[in-house]
């Protein structure tokens, strides 16, 4: 099981270093996206329709999206931290959003969730999933 985890985790950290995506949030305003944040919502759906592993790494890939926020946000001395939720309120929440909107991304997906939660207001400008 341990052995798994690291696997697990180097995947994670292997992905991220080798993929980068820019997206235009808001005029002008640009913002890299690593790792399987990036991907499609037809992607998303279809490793939870498999039940893949692959589903560790959305999840922990949102959790870190959304623990990042609230770094900036307290960083930034703003006191518009968010709760992180649990995995199975993740899945739900981009359940839903990849269903309502297939051709975003899971970022955009982890951006609205963060809006949800009472933080900043999530731009959908959609950038091409790879």
């Amino acid at each position: 099981m341990k052995a798994t985890r690291l696997f697990l985790h180097v995947l994670v950290v292997a992905i991220s270093v080798f993929s980068t995506m820019t997206a235009r949030a808001n005029e002008g305003e640009v913002w890299q996206i690593r790792g399987v944040g990036q991907h499609g919502c037809g992607k998303w759906i279809e490793a939870r329709r498999e039940n893949s592993t692959m589903v560790v790494l959305y999840e922990q890939w949102v959790a870190s999206f959304i623990a990042s926020y609230n770094y900036y946000q307290t960083d930034r001395a703003r006191k518009l931290e968010v709760d992180v939720p649990d995995f199975p309120t993740i899945n739900a929440y981009l359940d839903k959003f990849c269903s309502d909107k297939p051709l975003f991304t899971v970022a955009f997906g982890a951006a609205q969730l963060v809006q949800e939660l009472g933080g900043v207001k999530a731009l959908h400008n959609r950038p091409r999933p790879k």
